[in-house]
């Protein structure tokens, strides 16, 4: 994806049609990966969002227990399909 290409003050609706019209674009096999800012608060309208991918550092890192960090990310991203 192209940085800047959906502006984040954009309304929900303006923004949501935007990364449909992204996706049209985009080869059907090019997977969607999200780096930056991915969370427990986030992770579902990620995936939602059409991403097949999500990279998350300080959601597991900056968190005490490595493993359940990660784990409740991966379910949360698995059950907003």
């Amino acid at each position: 994806m192209r940085p800047g290409r959906l502006d984040p003050d954009a309304r929900k609706g303006e923004r949501d049609a935007a990364r449909a019209e992204l996706r049209r674009e985009l080869h059907a096999n090019l997977h969607v990966q999200v780096d930056g800012g991915v969370g427990e608060g986030n992770i579902a309208d990620i995936r939602r969002a059409g991403a097949q991918l999500a990279v998350a550092g300080s959601a597991i890192f900056g968190r005490e227990d490595y493993p359940r960090a990660y784990r409740q990310l991966v379910k949360a991203f698995a059950e907003a399909v």
